[in-house]
């Protein structure tokens, strides 16, 4: 899980890179993550939060842009990691 989230928060620095990855492994993981992620329902607010934390903001910044604490964006994105997760392994349930 910690890594797919890794691959969330550095998904368009990632992206940007990716012609220089020489890691198929990697391409082929990010790959699946766009996949997964244009795949899975999102809230309104959960897709602003993943777009921000895509896009490098820390979970501080998010929680303050968006009027909440730093713990709901965190869980905001577990949540988010934990349904790509679960898509990833074998479908999204919702």
């Amino acid at each position: 899980m910690k890594k797919i989230r890794h691959l969330i928060c550095n998904y368009y620095i990632l992206l940007e890179h990716i012609t220089r990855i020489y890691n198929l492994e990697l391409q082929v993981m990010l790959i699946d993550l766009s996949i997964a992620l244009d795949s899975i329902e999102l809230s309104k607010q959960d897709r602003n939060v993943l777009k921000d934390y895509m896009f490098g903001m820390s979970l501080v910044q998010i929680g303050k842009k968006y009027n909440f604490t730093r713990s709901n964006a965190d869980f905001i994105i577990k949540k988010i990691t934990k349904r790509v997760q679960q898509f990833l392994i074998g479908g999204d349930e919702k």
